[in-house]
């Protein structure tokens, strides 16, 4: 673990390292002078079927589409 050493500018922001970029992270502060950054990994929320058939609407409802008879040993 190395340690680098930014400067703050007067909005609190800091440029991170390059190993940073694109993630997600949260600053832990442990004293004034001393800061933890983690990277955070995000839990993505899967969403439910019912939520989905929930937004379904007649104008965003797509038509059947015909494919004729069945050709094999499907079942109806």
């Amino acid at each position: 673990m190395s340690i680098l050493t930014r400067k703050v500018d007067d909005r609190s922001r800091v440029v991170l390292p390059d190993e940073f970029s694109g993630k997600l992270v949260t600053l832990e502060e442990v004293t004034k002078d001393h800061v933890i950054i983690k990277i955070v990994k995000p839990i993505r929320k899967r969403p439910s079927l019912t939520s989905l058939l929930a937004r379904m609407t007649d104008t965003n409802q797509q038509p059947p589409v015909e494919l004729g008879p069945p050709i094999g040993n499907e079942e109806l």
